[in-house]
């Protein structure tokens, strides 16, 4: 029944995943001439197939020479406009993302979304937990009072100064495109055009939070996204890595603090000499 009113059917060539729209005009010259070249080689005298077969290699050289530069142009077009880099090298490299994630616990698959996201909940929070665990408080020591042994009692104190609209600005201007976003769905490509608009609102957030001492709760929250590894069974939750989104407004007002207590540290010479990361 299959045979008869479906039969097989022989294709030519295989499935083509290359994108049309990113294959210039001359690239398409250059791959016909290719083309005709590869079916005259069969065509023509056995004296004149040689010759044929050298003129087809030439043109196989330089399809594949302007194909490699259509796609550093269209690489270098899409960084322009804000891509993430390491989605535009997936698409490069021909790899996929699986948004639907099959897991299996208790030896019977998980069925509904929710019962998934409960599933790596308690699964993130009991590896903090045992990492925790492992911690050793006879051996570890508060870095805090070794600092403090090593300057002595006459250190200045610290206070946060006032941020302005401008830095904020600055900030937000800087942050990297891209859809990402936290909890509150908000993402940097969203704010950037109305950057001037949201700054003065935001600095008086920050400045109120530096001077009460009161880091927003919403700030901490975070969405957790579970990220296979690359090993083992993607139904086996051991496999999956956690990544946070946290809030933007949250990042803005962490660099507002990081610059300031960076300068303060740098005057007092409280960084290692040798110390370049995790300062």
């Amino acid at each position: 029944m299959i045979d008869k009113h479906a039969p097989k059917r022989r294709t030519v060539g295989g499935t083509n995943h290359r994108k049309q729209s990113d294959i210039s005009e001359d690239t398409r010259d250059i791959m016909r001439a290719r083309d005709t070249a590869r079916s005259m080689i069969r065509k023509v005298s056995p004296s004149e197939r040689k010759i044929m077969h050298e003129k087809y290699k030439r043109l196989r050289n330089r399809a594949v020479a302007s194909l490699r530069r259509d796609k550093k142009k269209n690489a270098a077009a899409c960084l322009d406009k804000g891509m993430n880099p390491w989605k535009l090298a997936d698409r490069i490299l021909g790899k996929r993302k699986l948004n639907d994630i099959v897991l299996v616990e208790n030896g019977g698959e998980v069925q509904s979304d929710k019962e998934k996201a409960e599933v790596f909940n308690r699964h993130f929070i009991d590896k903090v937990r045992g990492l925790r665990d492992k911690v050793n408080t006879n051996v570890a020591e508060d870095p805090l009072e070794k600092l403090k042994g090593r300057l002595g009692p006459r250190v200045p104190t610290f206070y946060f100064s006032e941020v302005h609209v401008k830095e904020v600005k600055t900030i937000l201007k800087k942050m990297k495109k891209s859809k990402s976003a936290g909890v509150d769905e908000i993402s940097s490509l969203l704010i950037r055009p109305v950057i001037n608009e949201i700054a003065p609102a935001l600095t008086s957030v920050i400045n109120r939070a530096l001077r009460d001492g009161i880091f927003p709760s919403l700030y901490k929250c975070a969405r957790v996204t579970p990220i296979f590894k690359g090993k083992g069974s993607r139904t086996d939750k051991n496999n999956y890595r956690p990544v946070s989104n946290l809030s933007l407004f949250g990042k803005c007002q962490e660099v507002c603090v990081d610059v300031q207590l960076r300068i303060h540290c740098e005057k007092l010479g409280l960084f290692g000499t040798h110390q370049h990361g995790y300062r």
